[in-house]
């Protein structure tokens, strides 16, 4: 009894308040990102101490969905990336990056021919804070030595966990299991966001990783289109969206605007073209009340039109009906209103009388506005 209680008193308790505290003093832009806004809404910010499993069969592009999240962390937000390379070597993820930032062709960089562009590009890269490691026998516990020695480490990307066993690769076949799991007490005990890539959609293989976080991609029938679904371990099926595939580039782009980036945004209204201002933003201005000693009915309301607009039948046929209050005869519109494009500082008004109207308590005629 007194041993248990001897443990108990090492465990480290946190109240509800203290989840609070830390939830309000993180800043709501921590946390890595893919750079593609559809994948990213829905998904939100990589967490530190989840494990973030990439689902994905041979050619659909798992690995690039990985490199796009180092390459947004190191590249523009300059946070330091360990990205863990069982399969590709570092020229391959050298190439991979310089393809998506240039839109320089991938097989043309694989033969080392480059642009003079992609030649300063590939300068400026070397200053990127990712480190690269595709040592021979690379495994998930090697990954987990090496990741709390690297100061202010922001992700840890591991590409990637091959389904088929291969004696040169440990991070494969039947001892991904056992590797997710290490993996994951690493994003824990750092705590880190680590982002693994599996190349199967196999729901056997899936169900035996120690997942936190789930993105499963599926090729779709448009061959240029791949479909994201998103699960967590307790939730299920949270969301999906689309990229586009853009292999000859080594990146995926988003499927809204083909740019990997948000469509741009309307300027403001009030820096809009004058005319567009005038159609959306048509002032709401009272009806003018008719001049002392004039007679004649008020005029139509403002509101119920817009510039540059034909007047409609209902109103047409109001204007038609108008007439004198004295003589009954019919008034005719002021020929500012007839084409119903004067501008907001002088509203389309009835005249109140075209004509000298005998019956008229006043012998002079009204003249027009």
């Amino acid at each position: 009894m007194t041993g248990t209680h001897e443990r108990s008193v090492h465990r480290r308790l946190a109240t509800l308040g203290d989840a609070i505290g830390a939830m309000l003093s993180t800043s709501p832009a921590a946390g890595p990102m893919f750079g593609l806004p559809g994948l990213d809404g829905v998904v939100g910010r990589l967490q530190a101490g989840r494990l973030t499993v990439v689902a994905a069969p041979p050619n659909v592009g798992g690995s690039l969905l990985g490199l796009a999240a180092a390459r947004r962390t190191a590249l523009v937000d300059n946070h330091r990336v360990l990205y863990a390379a069982s399969g590709p070597n570092r020229d391959d993820i050298f190439r991979r990056i310089l393809a998506a930032e240039t839109s320089g062709d991938y097989p043309r960089l694989k033969q080392g021919r480059l642009t003079p562009h992609e030649q300063q590009v590939a300068q400026q890269l070397g200053q990127a804070p990712l480190l690269i490691d595709d040592g021979s026998g690379l495994t998930a516990e090697a990954i987990a030595d090496t990741a709390p020695h690297v100061d202010d480490l922001a992700l840890v990307v591991v590409d990637r966990l091959q389904a088929a066993r291969s004696s040169r690769l440990p991070l494969s076949g039947d001892r991904l299991p056992n590797a997710s799991q290490v993996l994951a007490a690493l994003a824990r005990f750092v705590p880190v966001p680590v982002l693994a890539v599996v190349d199967s959609d196999d729901p056997t293989l899936l169900s035996l990783l120690d997942a936190d976080v789930l993105l499963t991609l599926a090729a779709t029938a448009n061959p240029s289109k791949v479909q994201v679904t998103i699960a967590e371990r307790d939730l299920g099926t949270v969301g999906s969206a689309y990229l586009q595939s853009d292999l000859l580039h080594a990146r995926f782009l988003d499927e809204d605007t083909g740019a990997g980036g948000p469509p741009p945004a309307l300027p403001p209204r009030h820096l809009r073209p004058a005319a567009e201002r005038r159609l959306w933003n048509w002032p709401k201005l009272p009806s003018p009340t008719p001049p002392a000693g004039t007679r004649g009915s008020p005029p139509p309301s403002p509101t119920s039109w817009r510039p540059g607009v034909p007047p409609s039948p209902t109103m047409t046929s109001a204007a038609s009906t108008r007439s004198c209050p004295s003589c009954s005869r019919p008034l005719q519109p002021h020929r500012s209103c007839r084409g119903l494009t004067k501008d907001a500082a002088s509203p389309a008004r009835y005249a109140p009388l075209l004509h000298p109207c005998p019956l008229a308590p006043s012998a002079a005629p009204a003249r027009p506005l």
